[in-house]
Parts: C-alpha cells; structure tokens; sequence
C-alpha cells in the first residue's frame, strides 16, 4: 500500500526529514506490537517510510480494546498476513484535501 502525506508546507527537503522522522515516532508507539519491519529512509531521493505490519496482530490489539467480535469466524489467511507499507511526503498540493480521502492528525 503506497500513502502519500499532503497538505502540509515543506519548504526545503530538512523540513521534510524532520516531518518523516516525528511521523515515523508516531507510528512506531502506536503500531509498537503490529510492526514486522520498519525503515524510515532518509537518504532515498524522496524520503519514505517503509513498514511491514502483522495484520493478525493488529487485529488482535484492537479487538482486546472493544467488545468481542466474530473475527475469529473470519480469519487472516497466512498469504495475506503481512502489510507492506510506503509513506512518502508530497509538497506539490497546498489545495485542501478532497472529501474521499481518509486524514488522521498525528501531529498535536
């Protein structure tokens, strides 16, 4: 799954580093326990974040965090387990995102 970071003012490629390295904090606390591999790359061309999450371990976080569900009639078949993961920045749009697209704020 490739994501892209938008919205935000990045004014020299620092800036950017900077913005890769909180973000990449903020996923590593959050996704401590669901996280097979985790790379964020400074030195690529276009800095990314690269992570591959265990979606069975995911799933069972957030399912011991509310009520019991039928996950477990459904389970993850073992060629779909694992989530790789690219989160890039893109600078090019100062426009507003669009109404479809999913935003969460990690940043306070």
């Amino acid at each position: 799954m490739d994501l892209a970071v938008v919205g935000l003012e990045i004014t020299d490629r620092y800036t950017m580093i900077e913005d890769l390295k909180k973000l990449s904090s903020v996923l590593q606390v959050e996704f401590k326990n669901s996280i097979n591999t985790f790379k964020a790359i400074e030195t690529a061309s276009i800095p990314v974040i690269k992570m591959k999450l265990d979606l069975v371990s995911l799933r069972q976080q957030e399912m011991s965090e509310s009520e019991e569900g039928d996950f477990e009639k459904r389970p993850i078949p073992d060629n779909q387990r694992y989530l790789s993961v690219d989160i890039t920045f893109d600078d090019s749009s100062s426009e507003p995102l669009p109404s479809s697209m999913y935003s969460m704020n990690f940043y306070d």
